[in-house]
């Protein structure tokens, strides 16, 4: 027996072989064809806000009027001991997240205020599993 013939079962032909070659030559290279071109990632994260956290106790319009007159004692505020962190002029984010304020302020999240989808029914539940 030769020292080849064991290593080459009846299976192995010279065409596998080429194949196989080829195929994990090409795979070193995947990595370059498979990137994005532009660098971005196309991620959407969507939070769905459960208990008495709502959209608005979380991203407040402190600028309109009416908000603090509404929401009274709860309402955020744009300064004082526990201020709300500022994300513009009318909008302000609860204290308590100034991680999600920071990727705001690099463009890395958004918040889109007043969507739905078109689900009409009255479970919550029902309408979580459109998302």
């Amino acid at each position: 027996m030769d020292c080849c013939e064991s290593a080459m079962s009846p299976a192995m032909s010279r065409r596998a072989l080429l194949l196989g070659g080829a195929s994990f030559a090409a795979w070193a290279y995947l990595p370059k064809f498979a990137r994005a071109a532009d660098g971005r990632d196309p991620r959407l994260i969507v939070v769905i806000l459960r208990g008495a956290l709502d959209g608005l106790a979380t991203v407040a319009p402190v600028g309109d009027p009416d908000y603090a007159a509404l929401h009274g004692s709860i309402a955020l505020t744009p300064d004082g001991p526990h201020a709300a962190l500022m994300l513009d002029s009318f909008f302000a984010l609860h204290p308590a997240m100034p991680e999600f304020a920071r990727m705001y302020r690099e463009k890395q999240a958004a918040v889109i205020h007043a969507v739905s989808t078109p689900y009409r029914d009255r479970s919550h539940f029902d309408g979580q599993d459109v998302l």
